[in-house]
């Protein structure tokens, strides 16, 4: 089957109208006809009632079934963001099964912010929503803000708890907007897919065929390009290419952080809590080991060591591999 990935509408831009309603004729008329359509978020461009009022028209000229999530312009500038648009679509975070995929759509957003954050609520659920699904069935995650940018910082400030309630799980694809730009790179081994902003003129055609998944960009009126290597649902994601032996906080000053990877062609990084972030040095003794020296006072309470190893993959196209460790203590 296919289904279709919009993103970043920002109506009522005149580009956004003219580019939605363009891509609405094109999918209407794609054949096999696609499953649905997931649009990733900035519905709006500002949130307020007439430009909910215009979406919603546009959409109801597409003849398949849609589902919107949350983007930071429904929320960032109306304090009645969330509440507005479970009254045009219901819940803004849900889940539902195709074709032997479970689809998640979260909401990544914040009342009178920029930046992404799942609340407690939404983690409660999505814990039960994984559960019950459990780690076998192939998983597409969906939310407006990207969970890790290809350049290795994030645009969600509890990323962290995310990437421990999905540990485990077979999440194959975490599809996003935000950026208005195409590209796919990998987190802790799921490709993350973000989708050009239908305001700059795409979206996204996501084919499933046998085991494979097939990633193409749609330009309007352009043919589909495909952009990111194909994608199995049955390989396993790989394991952490690296070993970590962890600080022992307080028992020294400074704490030795141990990083041991496949070998030295990586970038690996450390980083206490939120502050900068740190090279670790090459050991020249020991093959492939990396090593750094933590200052360990002032650290009382709950800290967070975050060890980060990027390198670039050998697909066609290559895409960033980018893995992360997250060590409370």
């Amino acid at each position: 089957f296919t289904f279709i990935h919009f993103t970043d509408d920002h109506i009522p831009v005149n580009a956004g109208v003219v580019n939605l309603s363009s891509a609405i004729a094109e999918v209407n008329a794609l054949q096999p006809v696609p499953a649905f359509v997931i649009d990733t978020g900035d519905i709006t461009e500002t949130g307020f009632e007439p430009e909910y009022v215009k979406y919603a028209e546009l959409m109801r000229m597409l003849t398949i079934k849609f589902y919107p999530a949350l983007g930071n312009h429904e929320t960032a500038w109306v304090d009645v963001g969330k509440e507005r648009f479970r009254r045009y679509f219901g819940n803004p975070y849900r889940s539902f099964n195709f074709g032997g995929i479970h689809f998640i759509i979260l909401d990544s957003t914040v009342i009178a912010e920029q930046h992404g954050h799942f609340n407690r609520n939404q983690l409660s659920w999505l814990r039960e929503d994984l559960k019950a699904t459990g780690k076998t069935i192939p998983i597409f995650i969906f939310s407006h803000h990207p969970p890790m940018v290809d350049k290795g910082e994030s645009f969600i400030d509890n990323k962290q708890e995310v990437a421990e309630i999905i540990r485990g799980y077979n999440i194959k694809i975490w599809f996003c907007g935000h950026g208005h730009t195409p590209k796919c790179w990998t987190w802790n081994g799921i490709y993350l897919v973000m989708t050009r902003g239908m305001m700059n003129g795409g979206y996204r055609i996501v084919q499933i065929r046998n085991d494979k998944v097939i990633l193409a960009t749609k330009d309007i009126n352009q043919p589909a390009v495909i952009d990111c290597p194909e994608i199995s649902l049955t390989k396993p994601i790989p394991v952490l290419p690296y070993k970590i032996i962890a600080p022992q906080p307080f028992t020294q000053n400074p704490a030795q952080c141990l990083v041991k990877t496949r070998d030295d062609k990586n970038k690996v990084q450390v980083r206490l809590n939120n502050n900068n972030w740190s090279d670790l040095a090459l050991s020249t003794g020991t093959k492939n080991w990396w090593y750094f020296d933590i200052s360990t006072p002032g650290c009382e309470g709950k800290n967070t060591l975050t060890v980060r190893i990027s390198t670039n993959s050998n697909t066609n196209p290559p895409v960033p591999l980018i893995w992360e460790t997250y060590i409370p203590f």
